[in-house]
């Protein structure tokens, strides 16, 4: 791909300037208050000139980017889905300028290994790349890690809507509070996205902050891309399948699902030899190219057939209530929903986004559209999601007139 061929060429030419220092600021003072940073340390500055070439295939986007950029990595005060108190991680990414920003979480889709996170290397993840150029656009940028993760190492609840929601907003309440100690004036607006789990979190943190009068942020505009929204419909799709392409991402819930939610029934989900793999396998140490390897794309030699029909007749009601209380459809949102999604996704099929806006809008969510990509797959869709949500969220921006500097850097004036 010549995106990450570009980026590649950067690095071996040195015009990247990436820290691994070892200079870090504890600056929290309430040890286990949600939101509190317990750490945070430099990754990396990056030069506008070096984010364009970055995204020199996507002129739109290189034309918008106008600020240099620096990378903080943050560790903070979360709970985990026992409301236990624990520490996660994310990225925070400052353009740098005096202006007032605005504020956007970009949510990374499903990843299997600890380290795959932008907090251990900004540059090997889409969301990671993604978020250089909301940086540069004037965006601070948030890529949370969430639970499982980064610093974090229990097993990551995968599509588990609130553990990972309050994940997200604590990452938030952590980010203004350092921008409010590093004098970086923050505009109130609020931005949301995310592709496949990270549009489904993207969702369920809406959902989240939406619903609990006690957080108290407000949201500008969401973009939710590829996430199986309607997880209890598209589990019974799947029931119904004969095979499916990613069996990792499957068992990966199943697998979770059966720790958070305590139902000691891996022997009666799984197969063997499958089943006594499960936890190794989701130890946050394989990729999925390596869990795929190992697991069947057929269902039925994949799943025991009396759990698939447990669910199909609707009779394994703790697994059955599981996937209904992680469905994101029971509902009415506030802020304005726009969904990505590929028509021909086979990992998470278009039917979520379009129940989802169907469902949202019967219960009175206002301005919630949909746009799909004819004959484009779960992989094949994500760049045009992204540069979608870029554009989309861009709009929302206050106009400004933007001239360079002799250091090249950006100075904005406001017109």
């Amino acid at each position: 791909m010549k995106f990450l061929k570009s980026v590649f060429l950067l690095l071996l030419s040195g015009l990247v300037i990436h820290s691994c220092s070892d200079k870090s600021s504890p600056t929290g003072t309430n040890a286990g208050e949600r939101g509190t940073i317990s750490h945070s340390s430099l990754l990396a500055k990056y030069p506008v000139e070096t984010i364009q070439l970055f995204t020199e295939q996507q002129d739109s986007i290189a034309e918008a980017l106008h600020y240099d950029i620096t990378a903080i990595k943050i560790e903070y005060q979360t709970i985990d889905w026992n409301s236990d108190p624990t520490v996660a991680s994310g990225v925070l990414i400052v353009p740098d300028t005096t202006l007032p920003l605005p504020i956007a979480s970009v949510q990374h889709g499903t990843v299997f290994q600890r380290d795959a996170v932008a907090s251990a290397g900004l540059l090997d993840s889409r969301e990671g790349l993604a978020g250089l150029a909301f940086a540069s656009a004037g965006f601070v940028t948030l890529l949370p890690d969430y639970l499982g993760y980064g610093v974090s190492e229990m097993m990551h609840p995968y599509l588990v809507a609130d553990a990972n929601a309050e994940v997200v907003i604590d990452f938030i309440y952590a980010a203004r509070k350092w921008c409010e100690k590093n004098d970086v004036t923050l505009n109130g607006q609020l931005f949301l996205g995310g592709y496949s789990e990270g549009g489904y979190i993207t969702l369920a943190t809406q959902k989240a902050i939406e619903t609990d009068p006690a957080v108290d942020l407000q949201l500008t505009v969401v973009a939710p891309c590829a996430g199986p929204y309607d997880l209890s419909g598209m589990v019974q799709r799947i029931g119904q399948r004969m095979s499916y392409p990613e069996p990792a991402f499957l068992s990966f819930m199943l697998t979770a699902y059966n720790k958070i939610y305590g139902w000691n029934q891996i022997e009666d989900i799984f197969e063997e030899p499958y089943a006594n793999q499960m936890t190794e396998l989701f130890n946050g140490t394989h990729n999925s190219n390596d869990i795929d390897s190992v697991l069947p794309d057929s269902i039925s030699q994949l799943l025991k057939p009396e759990f698939i029909q447990s669910i199909l007749n609707g009779e394994n009601q703790p697994v059955i209530q599981a996937f209904q209380e992680n469905t994101l459809l029971d509902w009415t949102p506030e802020a304005p929903i726009r969904f990505f999604h590929g028509e021909a996704d086979q990992v998470v099929d278009v039917e979520n986004a379009r129940v989802a806006q169907q469902q949202l809008t019967a219960n009175g969510g206002q301005n919630i559209t949909l746009k799909t990509y004819p004959g484009l797959g779960h992989s094949e869709a994500a760049i045009p999601a992204y540069l979608d949500m870029f554009d989309w969220f861009s709009s929302f921006l206050p106009r400004t007139k933007i001239s360079q500097t002799a250091k090249r850097q950006a100075e904005v004036v406001e017109e």
